[in-house]
């Protein structure tokens, strides 16, 4: 009312537009602005930059970041721009920017950006996707795929996708009016890979529109893609059974590869579709382009067959598509390991072991940690593990006493047979 003392200030607005301009031999050059807040917005008086060395920059790792606070200078106006040094050339880093007030409170946390390998060069936005498409349609889906760009600096990979849904028509440049966005963030191949995603949970009997613009984790998106329209089938019609695990075995010209399933026992199966994923790549893509009518079909060998996973599904009449099958592995002479996850780790880390050979067979399988004074802290793994199989590992981020490891940098040493692999694990708590 009229004449009342205003209440206390918020909290001040969140930054707006970080992104890195240019990394350094151990360095690298920040640029960001003031956030425009509301009315109930505090007064920003600063700055503080998080940093966390192998990891991502997120909420919940912003107490054990490495914190740089930048105060505000008096009459300062348009963009901030920061420079960190001293950094570790190679090393990964998640940076992340909050404003402070007078008071001392902190802003809601603005973008985060992802630096997977600091390298000396210039960064820029990732080139757009020019060749999205739909690829099959059924019941509520829509699968749709195209080619990953280059993430704006030679070499690196595009950090994320994200996808525009709306109904048709769409015009994907006016991305804002999207009813929805679906984010893809994990297992996204080096440029010239292909991608598929299926998206789900759509109405039936309807024409849809799609779009995406890629995300290079450094604060540039790419221009929005071209956009693609596909209807769903209708509702209605059974969904077939999946069928059984699969069997993949490479053929003798060491160029091709033959997978073979047993037929699901449904009278209204259409066909069969073939997917197969690497270790590192968690969207698994279709191989085949048209339906498969037989029980088995030969691929071409992927560049590098270890770790490589196939599955199958079954599509009926209506169009339906079965959940997928078990995964098969198809193995080569090389072992591979992936994570940890989630890096930095806190209570538990999770790797990914792929061990070669026969799926019959048996691999003895040791797996130390150390400290980053090379003092053991865990004997992990010692144990002789089922050859042919992904396995996940755990490590409890606990010493052989039994109490929790500190903070730091921690060495992985894993050897399987007479190959060994090591792995840095940062322990953040």
């Amino acid at each position: 009312m009229p004449g009342e003392p205003e209440g206390p200030a918020g909290p001040p607005a969140q930054p707006e537009g970080l992104r890195a301009t240019s990394l350094g031999d151990g360095e690298i050059t920040l640029r960001w602005s003031a956030g425009a807040g509301g009315e109930a917005a505090g007064e920003t008086a600063g700055f503080i930059v998080a940093t966390v060395a192998g990891g991502r920059a997120g909420a919940d790792d912003w107490d054990s970041a490495a914190h740089a606070r930048l105060p505000l200078v008096e009459g300062q106006r348009g963009e901030i721009e920061h420079r960190l040094s001293g950094l570790e050339p190679g090393e990964s880093y998640g940076i992340a920017v909050r404003a402070y007030g007078a008071d001392g409170a902190l802003s809601a946390e603005g973008p985060a950006i992802w630096v997977p390998e600091l390298s000396p060069g210039e960064v820029g936005e990732p080139r757009g996707v020019t060749d999205l498409r739909a690829t099959a349609s059924g019941a509520g889906w829509i699968e749709l795929s195209w080619t990953s760009p280059e993430g704006g600096r030679a070499g690196w990979p595009v950090d994320r996708f994200e996808i525009a849904c709306a109904m048709a028509p769409f015009d994907p440049q006016r991305w804002a009016e999207a009813e929805s966005v679906v984010v893809v963030d994990a297992g996204i191949p080096s440029a010239g890979g292909q991608c598929t995603l299926r998206i789900g949970a759509l109405a039936g009997a309807t024409l849809h529109a799609f779009a995406l613009r890629a995300d290079n984790g450094l604060g540039y998106r790419s221009a929005a893609s071209n956009g693609v329209e596909a209807e769903t089938l209708p509702a209605g019609g059974r969904t077939p059974a999946a069928p059984g695990r699969p069997v993949v075995r490479a053929l003798g010209d060491g160029v091709h590869a033959r997978v073979s399933w047993d037929p699901v026992d449904d009278g209204e199966v259409a066909g069969y579709h073939v997917y197969g994923r690497s270790a590192l790549m968690g969207l698994p893509q279709r191989l085949n382009a048209s339906l498969i009518g037989a029980i088995e079909w030969e691929f071409a060998l992927p560049p590098a067959t270890e770790g490589f996973f196939v599955s199958v599904t079954a599509v009926g009449a209506c169009g339906a598509e079965s959940a997928p099958s078990q995964e098969a592995a198809l193995f080569g002479a090389e072992v591979a390991l992936a994570g940890p996850f989630p890096h930095p780790v806190e209570d538990e880390a999770r790797f990914v072991l792929t061990l070669p050979g026969d799926p019959a067979g048996l691999l003895a399988v040791r797996g130390e940690i150390y400290s980053v004074s090379g003092l053991r802290v865990r004997r992990w793994i010692d144990e002789a593990m089922p050859a042919g199989i992904e396995t996940t590992l755990r490590w409890d981020a606990r010493s052989d006493a039994g109490r929790p490891v500190a903070p730091g940098l921690y060495f992985l040493r894993l050897t399987a047979g007479d190959q060994e692999l090591a792995r840095k694990i940062y322990v953040g708590r």
